[in-house]
């Protein structure tokens, strides 16, 4: 009897694939047994209809399911994994390590004992391991200005290096671990949101996730499940996007957890709900964010990427008005928000730009669009950052058909930035 829907459903979440990518399986399964399956938009259709218990999974793709679930794809040599994951995303660069070490050496005596650590004579010592988070606190703060391209390749040799040192780490395992998912889960951040890269993407969060259930880090665990939420929606599947928000609400309520984190994790609910179109839960969730950051906040970072401030959360506000269909509110909101974020948060002010951009075009205000779209593109071609770059091409395309000087200056400036991205 092919699995019910709630069972697909559980597994799907546990492999990290949204729908999109678990009818991408298909239909590879699908290619490997020469059978024929409903073309990719009806295939998702379809899927949703099975998780939701709408409609029963017919034997034939219950067939189907059953290979994807043991792992049989493509006929073919298999490329090599590391627990399910394949080998090629575990190649750190020597560069990449070699920045690592270039950053550590602000630190006396550090690299000798991260070397003497890494040919096994040593094991890490209390210093070391504060050097470690201190370059990763680093890296998720630099993230807010760089681009993907220049930070990628040190996160990955850190990634590299922490694996290497965690197993003989001793007292410190547990804080390497951490690490690991920290690291993880921000080279997953760059390949969503920088590169375009969601089944890479998907992976990353995956360890990470794995990372934080080892450390036992539920701060850690909330973020990686918001970061889910985001890529359940950014590949088109909102509802599943809201259940990974809820989740990390969920788990950030629980422990000792940054307020700070728990602020963010309740603005990514909010984002989730205006996404779906709830209003008033949009609102509480804010309310409740905006409480989360008024209190004191506790000397050691939080673990979150970037920067999660009055601010941010203002820009949050907005961009939930946006998808609300509250146009001038969001306009308002927005504005203000641009206002107060410091200019070294440039992928945040990318964000607000693009919001108001799209704000703008749906309210039929060409120019204020092109105007806003013009500034989100002058950080993206600093920066990257291909999702924002994919929205700026839709409000292009919104905003064209008003055949004014300023739409036509964006098209022109859109493609330049696209081809050379």
């Amino acid at each position: 009897m092919p699995p019910d829907g709630e069972t697909l459903r559980a597994w799907r979440r546990s492999r990290g694939w949204d729908v999109p990518e678990m009818a991408r399986q298909l239909r590879r399964a699908a290619h490997g047994s020469g059978q024929q399956v409903a073309a990719p938009g009806g295939l998702i259709r379809m899927i949703y209809a099975w998780e939701r218990g709408d409609h029963a999974v017919s034997e034939r793709y219950g067939l189907l399911y059953g290979r994807v679930m043991s792992g049989a794809g493509e006929p073919g040599r298999r490329e090599p994994q590391e627990d399910g994951v394949p080998r090629r995303d575990f190649v750190a660069l020597a560069a990449g390590v070699i920045s690592l070490l270039d950053v550590l050496r602000a630190s006396p005596g550090l690299p000798a004992r991260l070397s003497a650590a890494v040919d096994g004579r040593a094991s890490v010592d209390a210093e070391t391991a504060a050097g470690l988070a201190q370059v990763m606190d680093g890296y998720r703060r630099i993230y807010q200005s760089a681009g993907a391209a220049s930070l990628l390749e040190p996160v990955c040799g850190t990634f590299s290096l922490l694996g290497e040192l965690a197993p003989a780490a001793g007292a410190w395992r547990d804080l390497l671990v951490s690490l690991i998912g920290q690291a993880s889960s921000l080279t997953a951040t760059m390949l969503m949101l920088d590169g375009n890269d969601q089944a890479a993407a998907a992976r990353y969060l995956t360890i990470a996730a794995r990372a934080a259930q080892q450390a036992g880090d539920d701060e850690l665990m909330a973020i990686i499940y918001a970061a889910r939420a985001f890529h359940s929606a950014y590949g088109g599947d909102p509802l599943d996007g809201l259940a990974y928000a809820r989740q990390a609400v969920s788990i950030a309520s629980r422990g000792d957890v940054h307020p700070r984190t728990r602020g963010w994790v309740c603005a990514v609910e909010s984002e989730m709900h205006a996404t779906t179109g709830d209003e008033t839960s949009f609102r509480r969730a804010l309310d409740i964010a905006e409480d989360q950051l008024a209190g004191p906040m506790p000397d050691e970072p939080w673990k979150g990427i970037g920067a999660f401030s009055l601010a941010k959360l203002t820009a949050y506000r907005g961009g939930g008005l946006m998808r609300l269909g509250r146009y001038p509110d969001a306009q308002a909101h927005l504005t203000a928000a641009l206002g107060q974020l410091d200019l070294v948060h440039a992928k945040h002010r990318c964000t607000a730009h693009v919001d108001l951009a799209a704000a703008f075009a749906a309210d039929r205000k060409p120019d204020q669009a092109a105007h806003h779209s013009m500034a989100a593109l002058d950080i993206i071609a600093t920066t990257g950052h291909a999702n924002s770059l994919r929205r700026i091409g839709r409000v292009a395309g919104m905003i064209g058909p008003s055949g004014t000087q300023a739409s036509r200056d964006l098209a022109s400036r859109y493609l330049e930035v696209k081809a050379t991205s």
